[in-house]
Protein backbone atom coordinates (compact mmCIF):
# COMPACT_ATOMS: atom_id res chain seq x y z
CA UNK A 1 0.00 0.00 0.00
CA UNK A 2 3.12 2.14 0.54
CA UNK A 3 4.06 1.82 -3.34
CA UNK A 4 0.13 2.85 -3.75
CA UNK A 5 0.52 5.95 -1.95
CA UNK A 6 3.88 6.92 -3.52
CA UNK A 7 2.75 6.36 -6.87
CA UNK A 8 -0.58 8.15 -6.60
CA UNK A 9 1.66 11.21 -5.50
CA UNK A 10 3.88 10.94 -7.77
CA UNK A 11 1.40 11.03 -10.60
CA UNK A 12 0.16 14.47 -8.61
CA UNK A 13 -2.96 13.29 -6.39
CA UNK A 14 -3.32 15.16 -2.77
CA UNK A 15 -4.73 14.12 0.16
CA UNK A 16 -3.91 10.19 -0.56
CA UNK A 17 -4.88 7.46 1.68
CA UNK A 18 -5.04 4.10 1.60
CA UNK A 19 -7.33 1.41 3.48
CA UNK A 20 -5.96 -1.70 5.21
CA UNK A 21 -3.89 -4.08 2.84
CA UNK A 22 -7.58 -3.34 0.59
CA UNK A 23 -5.65 -1.98 -2.54
CA UNK A 24 -8.23 1.02 -2.42
CA UNK A 25 -7.00 4.59 -2.24
CA UNK A 26 -8.99 8.02 -1.36
CA UNK A 27 -7.42 10.80 -2.82
CA UNK A 28 -8.01 14.40 -4.50
CA UNK A 29 -6.97 14.85 -8.11
CA UNK A 30 -7.38 17.05 -11.26
CA UNK A 31 -7.13 14.49 -13.41
CA UNK A 32 -9.75 12.58 -14.97
CA UNK A 33 -10.88 9.44 -13.91
CA UNK A 34 -9.81 8.06 -16.93
CA UNK A 35 -6.28 9.31 -17.36
CA UNK A 36 -5.34 8.40 -13.55
CA UNK A 37 -6.36 5.20 -13.88
CA UNK A 38 -4.98 4.59 -17.49
CA UNK A 39 -2.22 6.04 -15.43
CA UNK A 40 -2.13 3.74 -12.52
CA UNK A 41 -2.78 0.72 -14.21
CA UNK A 42 0.09 1.12 -16.88
CA UNK A 43 2.42 1.24 -14.05
CA UNK A 44 1.30 -1.41 -11.90
CA UNK A 45 -0.23 -3.83 -14.94
CA UNK A 46 -3.48 -4.30 -13.46
CA UNK A 47 -7.08 -2.97 -14.56
CA UNK A 48 -7.83 0.29 -12.23
CA UNK A 49 -11.57 1.28 -11.26
CA UNK A 50 -12.25 4.78 -9.90
CA UNK A 51 -15.14 6.10 -8.52
CA UNK A 52 -15.99 9.79 -6.79
CA UNK A 53 -16.85 10.31 -3.32
CA UNK A 54 -20.56 11.21 -4.93
CA UNK A 55 -20.82 7.38 -6.88
CA UNK A 56 -19.21 5.68 -3.44
CA UNK A 57 -22.49 7.39 -1.63
CA UNK A 58 -24.68 6.23 -4.24
CA UNK A 59 -23.38 2.93 -4.10
CA UNK A 60 -24.25 2.69 -0.20
CA UNK A 61 -27.59 4.62 -0.57
CA UNK A 62 -28.82 2.27 -3.15
CA UNK A 63 -27.98 -1.21 -1.40
CA UNK A 64 -30.87 -3.30 -2.16
CA UNK A 65 -30.01 -5.24 0.89
CA UNK A 66 -30.07 -2.73 3.46
CA UNK A 67 -31.23 -4.65 6.60
CA UNK A 68 -28.39 -7.53 5.92
CA UNK A 69 -25.97 -5.05 5.42
CA UNK A 70 -26.67 -3.44 8.87
CA UNK A 71 -27.20 -6.79 10.74
CA UNK A 72 -24.12 -8.41 9.43
CA UNK A 73 -22.22 -6.37 6.81
CA UNK A 74 -20.04 -9.70 6.22
CA UNK A 75 -22.85 -11.60 3.90
CA UNK A 76 -22.97 -8.48 1.61
CA UNK A 77 -20.68 -7.46 -0.66
CA UNK A 78 -19.93 -5.04 -3.95
CA UNK A 79 -18.59 -5.91 -7.28
CA UNK A 80 -17.40 -2.37 -8.82
CA UNK A 81 -17.75 -2.66 -12.66
CA UNK A 82 -16.06 -0.69 -15.37
CA UNK A 83 -19.05 -0.52 -17.55
CA UNK A 84 -22.62 -1.41 -17.18
CA UNK A 85 -22.71 -4.97 -18.84
CA UNK A 86 -25.17 -5.86 -21.77
CA UNK A 87 -28.74 -6.54 -20.79
CA UNK A 88 -28.55 -9.82 -22.88
CA UNK A 89 -25.39 -10.44 -20.54
CA UNK A 90 -26.88 -9.85 -17.41
CA UNK A 91 -29.99 -12.09 -18.05
CA UNK A 92 -28.50 -14.69 -19.37
CA UNK A 93 -27.35 -15.57 -16.10
CA UNK A 94 -29.37 -18.11 -14.23
CA UNK A 95 -29.90 -16.80 -10.78
CA UNK A 96 -31.50 -19.97 -9.70
CA UNK A 97 -28.14 -22.04 -10.21
CA UNK A 98 -26.37 -20.04 -7.38
CA UNK A 99 -29.15 -19.56 -4.82
CA UNK A 100 -29.80 -19.02 -2.01
CA UNK A 101 -26.99 -16.01 -3.12
CA UNK A 102 -28.63 -13.17 -5.01
CA UNK A 103 -26.82 -10.69 -6.90
CA UNK A 104 -28.70 -7.44 -8.16
CA UNK A 105 -27.46 -4.93 -11.03
CA UNK A 106 -26.78 -1.19 -10.19
CA UNK A 107 -25.61 1.45 -12.40
CA UNK A 108 -22.10 0.37 -12.47
CA UNK A 109 -22.07 -2.16 -9.49
CA UNK A 110 -23.55 -5.52 -8.67
CA UNK A 111 -24.66 -5.80 -5.01
CA UNK A 112 -23.77 -9.51 -3.69
CA UNK A 113 -26.18 -11.04 -1.21
CA UNK A 114 -24.17 -14.02 0.54
CA UNK A 115 -27.04 -15.15 3.23
CA UNK A 116 -24.83 -18.41 4.41
CA UNK A 117 -21.79 -16.02 4.29
CA UNK A 118 -19.03 -15.47 1.28
CA UNK A 119 -17.24 -19.05 3.11
CA UNK A 120 -20.15 -21.08 1.97
CA UNK A 121 -21.02 -19.14 -1.05
CA UNK A 122 -22.78 -21.05 -4.28
CA UNK A 123 -22.03 -17.97 -6.18
CA UNK A 124 -18.53 -18.19 -7.68
CA UNK A 125 -16.63 -15.73 -9.02
CA UNK A 126 -16.93 -17.60 -12.97
CA UNK A 127 -20.58 -16.04 -13.12
CA UNK A 128 -19.35 -12.28 -12.78
CA UNK A 129 -16.95 -13.10 -15.27
CA UNK A 130 -19.88 -14.13 -17.63
CA UNK A 131 -20.77 -10.49 -17.38
CA UNK A 132 -18.18 -8.67 -20.05
CA UNK A 133 -16.64 -6.53 -17.68
CA UNK A 134 -13.71 -6.27 -15.49
CA UNK A 135 -14.76 -6.32 -12.29
CA UNK A 136 -13.49 -6.09 -8.43
CA UNK A 137 -15.47 -7.27 -5.63
CA UNK A 138 -15.11 -5.14 -2.39
CA UNK A 139 -17.01 -6.57 0.74
CA UNK A 140 -19.76 -3.87 2.59
CA UNK A 141 -17.51 -2.89 5.52
CA UNK A 142 -15.01 -1.91 2.93
CA UNK A 143 -17.23 0.06 0.86
CA UNK A 144 -18.87 1.71 3.87
CA UNK A 145 -15.50 2.84 4.85
CA UNK A 146 -14.29 4.42 1.18
CA UNK A 147 -17.58 5.80 1.60
CA UNK A 148 -17.04 7.87 4.54
CA UNK A 149 -13.45 8.28 3.59
CA UNK A 150 -14.30 10.36 0.56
Amino acid sequence: MADLRALLERLGCTDVATYLQSGNAVITSTATAATLAGEVSEELGVAVLIRTAAQLHAVVKANPFPHTARADPTKVAVAFLSARPEKARYDAIDHASFAPDEIELGNDVLYVHYPNGQGRATLKPAVLSRLGVVNTMRNWRTVEALARMG
